[in-house]
C-alpha cells in the first residue's frame, strides 16, 4: 500500500492534494463511496477548496491506518491492529 501512497504524492495535484478519482483508486472504492462517506461523515477527512473536494494522500493513509485490523471480531468490535480490547 505504501507504493501506492507515493505514487498519489508524485501525481497529485497542488503539491499533495488529491482529487476523488485519485482517492477513490487508493482505497479502491467508487468515487460515489467516497461522496457518501464525506455526507455521513465516515470516510477520510478532506479539502474544501471553493466547491472542489481534494484528499491529501496523509488523510488517506491515516484512513487506512484507522481501519486496520488484526481479524473480523477485532473489526467488529472496532480495535484497531495493535491495540489492547
Amino acid at each position: 500500500m505504501q507504493n501506492t501512497i507515493e505514487r498519489a504524492n508524485a501525481t497529485a495535484i497542488g503539491g499533495g492534494l488529491l482529487v476523488p478519482n485519485q482517492a477513490a483508486s487508493m482505497l479502491h472504492v467508487n468515487e460515489r463511496t467516497l461522496a457518501n462517506w464525506r455526507v455521513a461523515g465516515r470516510g477520510p477527512r478532506f479539502v474544501k477548496i471553493g466547491s472542489r473536494v481534494c484528499y491529501r494522500a496523509s488523510d488517506l493513509q491515516a484512513f487506512i491506518d484507522d481501519n486496520t485490523y488484526s481479524n473480523t471480531a477485532a473489526a467488529s468490535a472496532g480495535v484497531v491492529s495493535g491495540e489492547v480490547a
